[in-house]
């Protein structure tokens, strides 16, 4: 669980945005205090909630798009088998496609439901 607050000074300059988390134990942690695979979840599942609002069908995702610090193949694969699960159990859900464009990031598990083109670069 999550919740945001929002500020904003009086001279509209200067906007923050505090997210705290809430684990099943009711610790209260900053981004900063989750853990790699608690990060990626968090950073994917809130892209896709920001598409969801503009009602985008087509929702494309990248591992470029996160930090390279956070960049791990096994945190990210195991969001998208998380997320996977929920789009198939939720006819809601079920008119977006999920696109995840990823580089450099070897897959050593398949994952169903998942259809997987390889682009490679010719030399």
């Amino acid at each position: 669980m999550s919740y945001f607050r929002i500020h904003l000074r009086e001279d509209n300059d200067n906007f923050l945005i505090n997210i705290h988390f809430i684990r099943s134990s009711q610790d209260r942690l900053t981004f900063n205090e989750l853990t790699t695979p608690e990060k990626i979840f968090f950073i994917i599942t809130y892209y896709i909630s920001i598409e969801f609002q503009v009602k985008n069908k087509n929702i494309i995702f990248s591992n470029l798009f996160i930090p390279s610090n956070f960049n791990k193949a096994g945190s990210i694969y195991r969001t998208i088998r998380k997320m996977l699960l929920i789009f198939e159990s939720d006819e809601n859900l079920s008119s977006f496609n999920l696109i995840f464009i990823l580089s450099n990031l070897e897959l050593k598990k398949s994952i169903k439901k998942l259809n997987i083109i390889t682009i490679q670069e010719n030399e």
